[in-house]
């Protein structure tokens, strides 16, 4: 009916009606908001993290294009670097070829872009040296290399000829990985 005068309790309900859709719609936009906020975190984090680890290359030794051999000792020559901005604690190289198991000795550390000429010497073949490749890669020619870093209490496995880094935190993954095991038992240290 036209020309009648508009109950105010219906205009007031319609006005809720709008003012809560649209309350409704912000609460909607602020949940997707801080969800971004802290994927950004994350992945400042993350960032951060993957800035300051150390990273372990290993090669032959100036001037020679294949790890040099001792033929007496039978042990074998690399220069280890830490090309990553983190320190490298309880660095550990194993080193399988045709000759069979060699490892550095003693344990090492390398600070951040150090080098270090270490010569692994030959090893009777062990579980333990096998398990630092991981299950199905099987222990193939080439070096393993691992390590901790200071804070994050963090062991890193860098694989010849594997592009990308494996790595285990404590206290955050519950389950240690087989290699991570391998590692500690190599350097002598005890697993909890």
């Amino acid at each position: 009916m036209e020309g009648e005068p508009t109950n105010p309790t219906t205009v007031l309900a319609g006005a809720t009606v709008l003012l809560s859709i649209g309350t409704f719609a912000m609460a909607l936009y602020t949940r997707g908001s801080a969800r971004a906020a802290q994927q950004t975190v994350r992945e400042m984090q993350e960032a951060r993290s993957l800035d300051w680890r150390p990273h372990l290359t290993a090669q032959p030794p100036e001037g020679a294009r294949e790890p040099s051999h001792d033929d007496e000792a039978q042990s074998t020559r690399r220069l280890v670097t830490n090309i990553g901005r983190g320190p490298a604690l309880t660095c550990l190289i194993v080193y399988h070829d045709s000759a069979g198991w060699s490892r550095a000795e003693p344990i090492f550390e390398l600070g951040p872009g150090a080098s270090v000429d270490v010569v692994t010497v030959p090893q009777q073949p062990n579980a333990n040296a096998e398990s630092l490749w991981g299950r199905g890669r099987g222990a193939r020619a080439g070096h393993v290399l691992t390590c901790q870093d200071l804070e994050e209490r963090t062991w890193y496995r860098f694989l010849e000829g594997v592009s990308g880094v494996d790595s285990w935190s404590e206290g955050r993954q519950k389950r240690t990985p087989a290699w991570v095991v391998a590692a500690k038992r190599q350097c002598g240290i005890r697993s909890r």
